[in-house]
């Protein structure tokens, strides 16, 4: 295994190891020596490797904006030793509070470093906005099928928050298409999480670490990504729908024949809503080759109509996607945005449940993924808590989660995010105390703080 991974790489998983297994219980000396019980510290038995945290840099109160990742690691480190609580952001470094926390930028961690269309996959740099790298990609007939409802949000903090759209029943999740990524820890190292075109036999796979992780365990310097072919095809299926249940009965019809579907949403509201006044809009997305688009099409229309469901608008202007980026995007900074996930069993059971609390809301359902998008627009905070609250515990009731996407500024640091704690969460915090010995990073951020 040391033959496939650097040195810094195999300290990396040496941390994971003594989070897990921290009395080497588990096939002990198969990959890492077996410390004698007198040596104590992060890194006993692994002694050599120690020597690759680098020295760090003079701590600067103006931000950071590196342009390496190696340079990013100094800079991490420096901010550790000084204690100086640190958010992570892709935008340019803004005036600084001496005393709050320091800004560190991957603006300039920018731009395509490897493209290989033979092998399927590019390697772009944190900072790069998604919607540059599916600019090039698009000239070559080629995408990443990652979107978000934010046009100019960097691909590392897609990654970092995992979010997730709809596209996911169709080319999986962000855990799924990212392949590897380069990472500056606060001990001055630098780890490379895997390899874009080898398989991950040997060793931890240290990329979905980092996934979803809020920048609390590193900072992200450089992500490698599955590319695929543009769809030749790709057509909506939009049902004006009066009912909730309505809306909910025929969604979960067309789960059952999606195959080249790329999302399925029911919308309540937003820019999107069908002209005809109906309370909410249905869309059926497929994408891919067009004699499996269209059989699939056909099939759907076949199966509501047996229902006595009217025929649909077809369009290839609109997807359930972009219905879906758009609700969100078009909420403004002013509304209050939460996600809830249930298992998709569940999804029909939860929304019948909580409607009169979505009743005058504009909310997104996303069938495939078990995700509801729920936006309100007060700018009350013990309004909006009453109402997170009520959602939150229903969806918890039904082993769920509810959780803040976006919030107005009036309600900043008023409401409880996350609003549960994981069953893994010890082991989360054991990996945070591992790599942010002083929680430096993006600080209330996560779960973990």
């Amino acid at each position: 295994m040391p033959l496939m991974h650097k040195p810094a790489e195999m300290l990396a998983m040496w941390d994971v190891k003594q989070v897990f297994d921290p009395q080497f219980l588990l096939n002990p000396g198969k990959v890492f020596p077996v410390p004698a019980q007198d040596e104590a510290g992060p890194y006993a038995g692994y002694q050599p490797l120690a020597q690759l945290v680098a020295a760090a840099t003079e701590i600067s109160p103006e931000g950071y904006i590196p342009t390496t990742a190696q340079e990013a690691a100094r800079q991490l480190q420096a901010l550790s030793q000084a204690g100086r609580a640190t958010t992570i952001t892709s935008a340019p470094i803004a005036e600084q509070n001496k005393t709050g926390p320091v800004q560190i930028s991957t603006a300039a961690l920018r731009g395509v470093l490897t493209y290989a269309p033979e092998d399927l996959y590019i390697t772009v740099g944190a900072g790069t906005p998604l919607s540059e790298i599916q600019a090039f990609l698009h000239e070559r007939e080629q995408h990443v099928p990652l979107v978000a409802p934010w046009p100019d949000i960097s691909i590392g903090a897609l990654v970092a928050t995992n979010l997730n759209a709809p596209l996911r029943m169709r080319y999986g999740s962000i855990r799924d298409i990212v392949l590897c990524a380069t990472v500056a820890l606060v001990d001055g190292r630098v780890i490379r999480t895997g390899r874009p075109i080898v398989k991950n036999v040997a060793g931890f796979d240290l990329t979905k670490v980092f996934i979803g992780s809020h920048g609390t365990l590193g900072l992200l310097t450089d992500i490698s990504l599955k590319v695929f072919a543009r769809p030749r095809m790709q057509r909506t299926l939009l049902f004006p729908v009066d009912e909730l249940s309505t809306g909910l009965r025929w969604g979960q019809e067309m789960l059952q024949l999606a195959l080249t579907a790329s999302a399925i949403v029911l919308t309540r509201g937003g820019a999107q809503a069908p002209e005809n006044n109906s309370s909410y809009l249905l869309a059926y997305t497929a994408e891919g080759v067009p004699e499996d688009v269209q059989a699939e099409l056909d099939q759907v229309t076949d199966v509501l109509q047996r229902l006595n469901v009217p025929a649909p608008f077809s369009t290839e202007t609109l997807t359930g996607t972009e219905l879906w980026t758009s609700s969100i995007r078009d909420a403004g900074q002013d509304a209050l945005v939460v996600r809830i996930g249930v298992p998709v069993k569940n999804l029909a059971i939860y929304l019948e449940g909580v409607a009169s609390l979505l009743h005058e809301t504009s909310y997104v359902v996303d069938f495939a993924n078990g995700f509801v998008y729920a936006i309100h627009s007060s700018k009350n905070p013990r309004a909006a808590q009453e109402w997170l609250d009520a959602l939150r515990q229903a969806a918890l009731t039904l082993h769920g989660y509810a959780i803040v996407l976006a919030q107005p500024a009036a309600l900043e640091g008023q409401l409880e995010r996350w609003g549960y704690q994981p069953s893994s969460l010890e082991v989360m915090q054991r990996l945070k105390a591992q790599w942010d010995p002083r929680h430096i990073l993006n600080p209330a951020a996560f779960v973990l703080d």
